[in-house]
């Protein structure tokens, strides 16, 4: 590994774990704050786990402080670089044990940089050696050399800007104490980028665009190989020519550990889409919807900006930034597919020559004009976007007329698409104008033009969805498929009148969400293997409750087909799949873990805690689960019912802190595809200031205020004070509560629905009312969750 991987790791994000040692201390008492409407933490007694920790280590700073004083040479500079990474952590903590709950930043950096202690050893101690860290093969001389340089950088070392970052509360955010850390650790991960030969992937990702953290890992040279390989199909010499020096421009940085050219793989392979649009449009027979010319003025126009993007590192000749260049060459890629977008629908339109001559003018100028005038690249990309959305609708609309649509919903979906064909002859010049002029995405006329078209497609997606509802009713109940079949009938159309379409819009996604978890369930496949794990949490029922699931989910599509849509069946089944959901989480989050693996959670920024910490709550949690599944197979009366809901709220009350743990590494983890173990994966979430767009980037503070807690609380366990840890439970499962809201919206709820079940039009009408499959409203469930108050 070359040595400018260490500047490249200053940049990355990657991930380390908190483990707490067995160590006794004494000091200053952490204060109280409410933190955004979530109840404030316990104050915490002056011997706590951040001063613990905190004092352990200033005895191991001092010790080898006295041991550098006694030194020479490599062995003064390991000895003093061992003594000033104690000294910063122990002073993060010693700091941080001070300061209130929505200021833990300083303690949890801290507690992860004692966490990679035994690392930072290993990896000091390789290259004051003149090793690899990894193998203990010799460095070369410039090598051994550098690391060597690198160590006495690291033992002079001030820690001034420590101090000075957090010289008042005001100034100690998470990102100022990272930036600091950047400058003072910097010697150390150069070191790691000579001593250890794997880099961590970034630990804060943008997990809504995975693609582009797929294609951002150090691995990008094999996505770079395939696009050379469709680089080759192209039939424009020139084209290739340009696309190969960008791609081997790229691949040359990407090699020597560039991490802002990885991060522009994504936009490269995007650009080479587009330059196969431009050339299979220009090789088209004729007559061509737009001319030669302004093809021409648009091949040009992309190469000019892939080499201002990928083969230059300076300003252009206009003054441009290369990061401008990055978005004038996203913006013509964007327009180019909504010209491309607006010619496809133009062949799937009927009737009419203005209206493909609006859609050749809008592909025209979306592939003549750079910028329109009055715009800006981010408007006319904006524009561009939405031209490439509509026309998606647009086609997903016509490809629908041409197929046959669900059976039982026929005559609703006819009218959809006739609804469809008058709405699309709106659309064209619509998009020709947006095309013209990207600030008119807000004009009320191509708004609504548009609007219409996409309300259109969602609703006939809403039609084949409940068509696989009554599809799947009926491959379980024949004779209650035929019951549903009918109310789906009445709920579609009631879906598409203005006057009932709120209620039924409350009722279909309600439907939706139940199906979704009822079929199957999320514990379901565990519970039929009878792993271990599921013989454990089930107290050794799992074949028992998984007949009584199946039996309730056939009385919940009986009250299907019976048109009732939230009574007691409905959530009855709505328990079990919770039910089955809590054991899920428990299961993922029990699973046993390879050092190969390892925490994978623990190398994303926002989360510092290792598994072993929630292992108490989870052998809790264990017992509380095996008395819900208990309490759910004693009986079928209507106190063996109250007694299962008990338990079960119960459970879900205890549980949130293990299912926020459980749901963050099932959408975290897949996304951390680095080393687990390096010291370039534990360091890099304590340099990294994550990106504005990060996911969950403005969670960071509760999360970090959550991270102590989970130390405080195992200080609390190990030292028997009981009273504390119990405060601390309270404190960690509401705000494990309030994050998961925030992250991941509140859990839906289950009840009769207005003009659908007990309280619809048919029985308000009836003054005993009484009604055939209706069922009383139900209490609210439990454990529902409330909305985060801010």
């Amino acid at each position: 590994m070359k040595h400018e991987l260490a500047g490249a790791l200053m940049s990355l994000t990657l991930l380390t774990g908190v483990t707490v040692p067995c160590v006794t201390a004494r000091i200053a008492a952490a204060q109280t704050l409410a933190l955004d409407g979530v109840p404030s933490g316990p104050e915490l007694p002056d011997a706590n786990g951040a001063s613990e920790l905190a004092a352990e280590l200033e005895r191991e700073a001092a010790e080898f402080e006295r041991l550098s004083s006694l030194r020479v040479q490599e062995a003064k500079a390991v000895a003093g670089a061992r003594h000033k990474v104690r000294a910063m952590s122990a002073y993060l903590l010693r700091t941080g044990a001070k300061k209130p709950w929505s200021e833990s930043a300083a303690v949890v950096f801290g507690a992860r940089l004692a966490a990679a202690m035994n690392r930072i050893d290993e990896v000091i101690d390789a290259a004051g050696s003149g090793l690899r860290a990894d193998d203990r093969t010799p460095l070369s001389t410039a090598e051994a050399a550098a690391a060597r340089a690198a160590l006495e950088k690291l033992a002079a070392t001030s820690i001034d800007p420590l101090r000075a970052a957090s010289a008042s509360s005001a100034d100690l955010s998470p990102e100022r104490i990272a930036a600091a850390l950047a400058g003072l650790l910097a010697p150390l991960a150069e070191i790691a980028s000579i001593a250890e030969a794997d880099l961590p992937a970034s630990a804060w990702p943008v997990v809504e665009d995975a693609r582009a953290a797929r294609l951002a890992r150090t691995d990008a040279l094999i996505d770079l190989a395939a696009l050379r390989a469709r680089v080759g199909a192209l039939g424009d010499t020139t084209m290739q020519a340009a696309l190969s020096k960008a791609i081997d421009a790229t691949a040359k940085r990407v090699a020597a550990g560039e991490p802002a050219a990885a991060a522009g793989v994504p936009l490269l392979a995007e650009a080479v889409e587009a330059a196969g649009l431009l050339v299979g449009r220009i090789a088209a027979e004729p007559p061509q919807p737009v001319d030669t010319a302004t093809l021409a003025l648009a091949s040009r126009r992309l190469l000019e900006q892939l080499a201002a993007t990928f083969l230059s590192t300076d300003a252009g000749a206009d003054g441009r930034t290369v990061r401008e260049d990055r978005e004038w060459l996203a913006t013509t890629i964007v327009r180019c597919r909504a010209a491309e977008a607006m010619l496809a629908a133009r062949k799937d339109l009927e009737g009419g020559e203005l209206p493909r001559k609006d859609l050749a003018l809008g592909a025209t100028v979306l592939y003549r004009d750079d910028v329109p005038p009055g715009s800006t690249p981010k408007s006319a990309a904006r524009a561009a976007r939405r031209i490439v959305e509509a026309c998606a609708a647009w086609t997903l609309l016509a490809d629908g007329e041409r197929t046959d649509g669900p059976r039982e919903l026929k005559d609703v979906v006819r009218a959809l698409d006739r609804d469809a064909r008058l709405a699309t002859r709106l659309v064209p010049s619509a998009l020709a104008r947006l095309a013209a002029d990207p600030m008119l995405v807000g004009d009320p006329d191509v708004a609504s033009a548009i609007g219409r078209l996409e309300e259109i497609r969602s609703n006939r997606a809403d039609m084949m969805a409940l068509q696989s509802m009554v599809d799947s009713i009926s491959g379980m109940r024949p004779s209650a498929g035929r019951g549903f079949s009918a109310a789906a009938r009445r709920l579609a159309r009631a879906m598409l009148e203005p006057s009932r379409r709120s209620d039924a819009k409350a009722a279909f996604d309600s439907l939706s969400s139940q199906f979704a978890r009822n079929i199957p369930l999320a514990y379901e496949d565990a519970l039929r293997s009878q792993t271990d794990r599921a013989i454990e949490l089930t107290g050794g029922m799992p074949k028992e409750l998984l007949e009584c699931a199946t039996a309730a989910r056939l009385a919940w599509a009986d009250s299907l087909g019976r048109g009732d849509f939230g009574g007691e069946a409905a959530q009855q089944m709505d328990r079990i799949a919770r039910l089955c959901a809590a054991l899920a989480d428990l299961d993922h989050m029990g699973a046993p873990v390879t050092r190969s693996e390892g925490d994978r959670l623990a190398l994303w920024g926002g989360w510092a805690s290792r598994r072993a910490t929630l292992a108490p709550a989870s052998q809790d949690l264990t017992v509380r689960a095996k008395l819900a599944v208990a309490s759910l197979l004693s009986r079928q009366d209507p106190d063996a019912r109250a007694a299962f809901q008990r338990d079960l709220g119960i459970l879900e009350q205890s549980i949130p802190l293990v299912r926020l743990a459980a749901r963050l590494e099932r959408r975290v983890s897949p996304l951390m595809t680095g080393p687990s173990d390096t010291l370039g994966a534990f360091l890099s979430p304590i340099v990294s200031v994550p990106p504005s767009d990060a996911y969950l980037v403005r969670e960071w503070p509760r999360l970090l205020a959550l991270d102590r807690a989970l130390l405080e609380s195992e200080f609390a366990r190990r030292t028997s004070n009981g009273a504390l840890r119990e405060s601390l439970g309270r404190y960690l499962s509401a705000l494990a509560l309030d994050i998961e809201t925030a992250s991941f919206g509140n859990a839906p709820t289950v009840a009769p629905l207005k003009g659908f079940d007990a309280d619809s039009d048919a029985t308000r009408s009836d003054p005993s009312g009484s009604r055939s499959g209706s069922r009383t409203p139900s209490a609210p469930r439990e454990g529902t969750r409330e909305p985060a108050k801010r």
